[in-house]
């Protein structure tokens, strides 16, 4: 008699280890997308930073607008300095 609600408990067991197992497979899965969006993303960031590096290195060959004012006015004087030449 006690055989049998030993075979019905292990049964249950096996049923609760297979439906783990289940689960584990899905979030080895899931483990695996996160890791390949992670490599994606940090490739994209490297890509980035070599872009902000570039543009901030384009950036100083161009004149502020307080220069700009200085080299405008400097201009106007040698112009009418030319002009009474």
């Amino acid at each position: 008699m006690e055989d049998k609600p030993v075979r019905i408990l292990l049964e249950d067991i096996r049923s609760q280890f297979r439906v783990f197992g289940d689960g584990q497979k899905d979030m080895q899965r899931q483990l695996k997308d996160i890791r390949e969006m992670v490599g994606k993303n940090t490739e994209d960031i490297e890509i980035i930073k070599s872009d902000i590096a570039f543009i901030k290195t384009e950036l100083k060959k161009f004149v502020r607008v307080e220069e700009f004012s200085a080299l405008e006015k400097r201009v106007a004087l040698l112009e009418r300095k030319f002009a009474r030449i």
